[in-house]
C-alpha cells in the first residue's frame, strides 16, 4: 500500500516538474525570439474551474497588421482582476503563432 502512494507521488512530482520546465523553456524562447507589441486589456474573463480566477483578455496588433484577441493563459491568475479594462500592456508574441504570448 505504501508503494502505491510513493509511486503516485513520484508521478505527480514528475508531471509538475515537466510542466514547469516546459513553461520556462517557452518563456525563454519568447524572450529571445519574441516580437514586442503594445496591447490593451479589453476585458477580464472569469475562468470557472477547481480554482476560479480572472484572466485578462488582451488585444494587440502583429507586425503584419493582424489583430489578435486572446486570453492571457500563462500569466498569474487572480481571484480578483489584476488588470483594469483599457489598461495598456506590453506583450511578447511568437511570430508564427501570435496567440502564444506573454505579458512583459
Amino acid at each position: 500500500m505504501n508503494w502505491f502512494f510513493t509511486i503516485w507521488a513520484l508521478v505527480i512530482i514528475g508531471m509538475a516538474t515537466r510542466h514547469i520546465f516546459k513553461e520556462k523553456l517557452r518563456t525563454k524562447n519568447l524572450r529571445l525570439h519574441g516580437i514586442r507589441a503594445q496591447g490593451v486589456v479589453i476585458r477580464n474573463k472569469f475562468h470557472l474551474s477547481r480554482i476560479s480566477v480572472f484572466r485578462p483578455v488582451i488585444q494587440f496588433q502583429t507586425q503584419q497588421g493582424e489583430v489578435i484577441e486572446a486570453d492571457d493563459l500563462h500569466g498569474w491568475a487572480m481571484a480578483i482582476p489584476r488588470f483594469s479594462k483599457g489598461e495598456k500592456v506590453t506583450v511578447l508574441y511568437e511570430e508564427g503563432n501570435p496567440t502564444n504570448f506573454e505579458l512583459v
